[in-house]
């Protein structure tokens, strides 16, 4: 397009290139191209397709006086557009007015043609503007109904963004009137959101928020994996992307951050909260001291706070001995003891299925584990590859790693 020259490929190029931009978060430089377009454009179907674009870049940048004024001129120009145009400009439209503002703030979107309806991408967001009207009207029941619909409807497209949208609706306005039914919906939200985002795609974190805060709800201690999981996204964003997240998500950042667990081996010091936390639960299930698997002293020491550190062995024999119930308020330590627990049962569960494995199965179970492993930079995959192969994989030196 660009060797061929002519004025009409140029203005093509300028939109490739605005599309590249806005992917990029580059949102200025994406915006100065736009405003050149606009002022030398003709009014029609790219005119608008501009327009759809500069309006989805000025959501991300809460400019909403500017919103406003580029809704008005897409409504405007929608009876002028090619049908084939119509669906798409109607989405934005929708999803734009019932994701940003109150209905008070821009005019309703009126829907003029059937054939809108018969497009699963266009009917999937009348129906998630239809469930935030029921939303409003406090109508949960209907709201979610409707958004389980609408997820059915763009899960044919497929369309990512709407499929994940109504999944966030759904746990979002719930957290508050439903929080059992909240949470279970976090876990298809965090399917789809894995399926189909990289992980620096502002839906991530939208919805990453949402699971963040209904786990925390719900007291589920599923919400340290999901904290761990925000904070590491966020550290890997560019400088530009971060800034935009901080802003639209500032108290998060700060609160997740307070719950990423560092899983390593490490004392850890003796606080109050500590010490309160053991001597309430040794106390309420009248557990006699002599029945830990700690010596009486070096448990009167911690609990006295003689002793400045405790050792993760020690810890975990105190947590084996008692029974309690995981909270957002239990202390950090408890949690990573727990966890650590956790990973060191489920290894050996699937280190004894791994070894029933026929030997092709067992490098590829271990490749996809591999794919995803946190600490892959610590593994030397060909060297256990070639073991299995051999038939040399010591059982002693599987471990985590």
């Amino acid at each position: 397009l660009e060797s061929d020259g002519s004025a009409k490929n140029k203005n093509i190029v300028n939109y490739i290139n605005v599309l590249k931009l806005k992917w990029d978060v580059k949102y200025n430089e994406a915006l100065e191209i736009i405003d050149k377009e606009i002022k030398g454009l003709k009014k029609g179907s790219l005119y608008c397709l501009i327009l759809v674009e500069k309006i989805s870049i000025l959501v991300n940048l809460s400019r909403n006086e500017e919103i406003k004024e580029v809704f008005n001129q897409l409504k405007e120009e929608f009876e002028k557009l090619p049908k084939y145009l119509r669906g798409i400009v109607v989405e934005k439209l929708k999803n734009v007015r019932e994701l940003n503002f109150e209905e008070k703030d821009l005019q309703t979107i009126r829907i003029w043609s059937e054939s809108y309806e018969n497009t699963p991408a266009t009917k999937g967001f009348i129906l998630l503007s239809k469930s935030r009207g029921k939303k409003n009207e406090e109508q949960y029941d209907e709201a979610v109904c409707l958004n389980i619909e609408a997820f059915k409807i763009l899960k044919t497209v497929p369309h990512p963004s709407g499929m994940v949208q109504a999944l966030n609706n759904i746990s979002w306005w719930l957290k508050d009137t439903n929080k059992e039914k909240a949470l279970a919906f976090t876990f298809p939200l965090g399917f789809y959101l894995g399926y189909y985002f990289h992980d620096d795609n502002f839906d991530v974190f939208n919805s990453l928020d949402t699971t963040f805060q209904v786990q925390k709800n719900n007291n589920d201690p599923l919400f340290y994996e999901t904290a761990f999981i925000f904070s590491r996204l966020v550290s890997l964003l560019s400088v530009d992307k971060k800034k935009i997240i901080w802003n639209k998500f500032e108290y998060t950042i700060h609160d997740v951050r307070r719950f990423v667990l560092n899983i390593r081996n490490r004392n850890y010091l003796n606080t109050k909260t500590l010490r309160d936390f053991i001597r309430k639960e040794i106390g309420k299930e009248k557990i006699p001291i002599d029945s830990i698997n700690v010596s009486e002293r070096t448990l009167k020491e911690f609990l006295s706070a003689k002793t400045q550190y405790i050792q993760p062995s020690i810890l975990r024999n105190i947590i084996d001995a008692l029974e309690f119930e995981i909270t957002t308020s239990a202390p950090i330590c408890i949690i990573k003891e727990l966890k650590k627990k956790d990973i060191d049962k489920k290894f050996e569960i699937n280190l004894e299925k791994f070894k029933n494995l026929p030997k092709e199965r067992q490098i590829s179970e271990l490749f996809t584990s591999y794919l995803v492993h946190y600490y892959k930079e610590e593994i030397d995959l060909k060297k256990i590859i070639k073991e299995i192969q051999d038939d040399s994989l010591i059982e002693e030196r599987c471990d985590y790693y």
